[in-house]
């Protein structure tokens, strides 16, 4: 897999962006800081569902089911990127592994892994509460929810391993 450092990608050049990884791997905290640099869009799909829904994404899941919930997703997920032909979506940590969004989002954009440790990810569960599929034993759901979804997010363009390296690469963006 490519190195967002090593990317041969343009983050000034007009496209859609998608940032997807696991539960607790920093995405949400990124698109904030990305929210205040970059010159175009960045949504956050789960908090823009939440929005939308008026419902955060733990009662979306105890009261309509997590297909219903992919279902939502998947459809707000294609509505955003319609929406704007320039955009950053951070995605939910199984966006790309339901309803074939993984194959959609690479065939329309650019698709960036944030790859954590498993031990970093473990260390934020302990500290994080909420979670609608880390509610019974999260250090063994995360395992189990990292092997199944690894093979997935390692299709994307490229990868990074920090917050830091993420702001770095789309700096250039920030200016235009």
């Amino acid at each position: 897999m490519t190195r967002l450092t090593d990317s041969v990608f343009d983050p000034a050049a007009p496209g859609r962006w998608f940032i997807w990884g696991m539960p607790l791997s920093g995405k949400t905290s990124l698109g904030k800081k990305l929210k205040k640099i970059l010159p175009f869009p960045v949504f956050d799909l789960d908090a823009e569902l939440e929005k939308r829904t008026q419902k955060t994404v733990s009662r979306l899941f105890a009261e309509e089911g997590e297909a219903a919930f992919r279902r939502q997703e998947s459809a707000l997920l294609r509505e955003i990127a319609a929406d704007h032909p320039r955009v950053l979506v951070v995605t939910g940590g199984g966006t790309p592994c339901f309803a074939g969004n993984a194959a959609w989002m690479l065939d329309s954009g650019t698709c960036l892994f944030m790859h954590t440790s498993m031990q970093e990810i473990v260390r934020r569960a302990a500290v994080s509460a909420g979670r609608p599929l880390l509610d019974d034993d999260p250090p063994a759901r995360l395992a189990e929810l990292y092997a199944v979804r690894l093979p997935v997010y390692r299709t994307a363009h490229a990868e990074f391993f920090s917050e830091a390296e993420a702001l770095a690469f789309f700096a250039p963006a920030a200016g235009r």
